[in-house]
């Protein structure tokens, strides 16, 4: 599950900084919310992500 996008922005700053470029990292979810998406999609170009469900909404936790 990718809500905010939190976790994976420090999971994905960790790969790059161990020398990962953008465009070879893949992740892989059944569920994203679209806060996440656009964030994601602002910071890392060429940062390939798939979900098996986009979900529209968060609740006020930041949960689905």
């Amino acid at each position: 599950m990718i809500a905010t996008g939190g976790t994976l922005i420090q999971a994905i700053e960790e790969c790059i900084k161990r020398g990962a470029k953008n465009s070879y990292i893949r992740v892989v979810c059944v569920v994203a919310a679209p806060p996440a998406l656009t964030k994601l999609s602002e910071k890392y170009t060429g940062l390939r992500l798939y979900a098996a469900m986009i979900d529209e909404e968060l609740n006020e936790q930041g949960m689905f």
